[in-house]
């Protein structure tokens, strides 16, 4: 089939290109140009329009696909004019938006499924902002996400926002209570946790919770220092968990290798446990013992974590400094298919993750090739170098 000219590609081509336009751009480029593209354009239903701080806002033509429009994208403080012409909007991203502009504009959708606030600091959406959230103000929302550098001031006067399946926050470890408390039928919860705050309040049984993602971006604390045994016991169902700690230095790296706290918690309380990441980011400018870091990671306490996991089905390992001498000796022993075998008689899929200094040449396929020997043919292996 010809392809060389744009109006003869396939309408399935030419909608995943519509999806990385605004509906203006798309409208103005292509409406009108045959039959064919003018009824593919109308068969669009989840348009999107991204006003910039210095582009246009006001949108001219707008009966071609107001009813279309899904998503509306603002960008710093700049407001659309007309937004009472586009009732079907039911996601709103801002961008470095101030408190009264995100007001201004939410409180023009009453249908509003999807709310997203992205900035630097403490902006963008304050203690009233949540207030109204979690009090079911929006009673058709079902997700919240706030980017943020530092959390908002918070106070615990919340009711109910039964909507709401997903959240994405920043917040101290003390607050995840409240929005626990909040969302009674939340499925996911992702947290950034950037300061010390580690005390928490009695939690009561979620029985929804199935993914929880926590992050911690302050070098001042760690893993083994939060409260899992209070938070994972509220949790019986939870079947995904994801802990990154965002700046690791070697001494927190040695101390969360001696101690067995995270396995023997897991094993007490997440007995549905199906997919487990940890994800350790070493500091940039800090000194290794290369040696000791190999030796760390070729004898990590995997047994003994793994042995309370046996319904494990998804694993995904990252070592994100290596050198071909670590490389080399991985490849050498047979440790970690051995602790596989083992355990893991539920493993469906397995993801190993080395990341290479750049200086260092080696063959790759006979690496690759050496890995899909060592492991078991009953899960799905893949061993990636970066």
């Amino acid at each position: 089939m010809d392809f060389s000219r744009f109006e003869l590609l396939p309408n399935e081509i030419l909608i995943e290109i519509s999806d990385y336009l605004d509906a203006r751009d798309t409208y103005y480029a292509f409406y009108g140009l045959n039959l064919r593209l003018n009824a593919l354009l109308l068969s669009l239903d989840r348009l999107y329009i991204y006003i910039h701080y210095n582009g246009r806002s006001r949108i001219r033509h707008d009966h071609l696909f107001a009813l279309r429009v899904h998503t509306l994208i603002i960008d710093r403080n700049r407001l659309l004019d007309n937004l009472q012409q586009f009732p079907n909007i039911r996601h709103v991203i801002f961008i470095k938006s101030f408190e009264k502009k995100i007001e201004h504009v939410i409180n023009q959708l009453n249908n509003l499924e999807h709310l997203t606030i992205k900035v630097k600091g403490q902006g963008g959406a304050s203690r009233s902002i949540y207030q109204r959230i979690f009090t079911n103000d929006f009673p058709c929302l079902k997700s919240f996400i706030h980017k943020a550098s530092h959390p908002p001031s918070l106070t615990n006067t919340w009711t109910q926002t039964p909507s709401i399946h997903f959240l994405d926050v920043t917040s101290d470890f003390s607050r995840i209570h409240m929005f626990l408390a909040a969302c009674p039928n939340l499925h996911f919860l992702k947290i950034t946790i950037p300061k010390l705050a580690v005390t928490l309040a009695d939690l009561k049984q979620h029985e929804k919770l199935q993914r929880l993602h926590l992050t911690i971006t302050t070098d001042q604390l760690s893993f083994d220092e939060l409260p899992f045994d209070s938070l994972f016991v509220c949790l019986p169902k939870l079947e995904y968990l994801y802990l990154q700690q965002s700046i690791m230095n070697i001494d927190m790296i040695n101390n969360l290798k001696q101690s067995q706290w995270l396995a023997n918690v897991l094993a007490r309380h997440l007995l549905s446990l199906r997919q487990f990441k940890l994800t350790l980011c070493l500091s940039a400018n800090q000194h290794f013992d290369i040696q000791q870091l190999k030796t760390n990671f070729s004898k990590a306490p995997f047994d003994s974590l793994f042995v309370c996991l046996p319904n494990l089905e998804y694993l995904y390992l990252q070592q994100s400094i290596m050198n071909i001498d670590m490389i080399n000796n991985l490849k050498q022993s047979q440790w970690l298919a051995n602790v596989l075998a083992r355990h893991l008689l539920s493993l469906r899929q397995f993801k190993l993750t080395l990341c290479l200094s750049a200086n260092q040449h080696f063959d790759i396929q006979q690496l690759k090739t050496n890995f899909s020997k060592a492991h078991d043919q009953r899960y799905e292996h893949e061993l990636k170098i970066i």
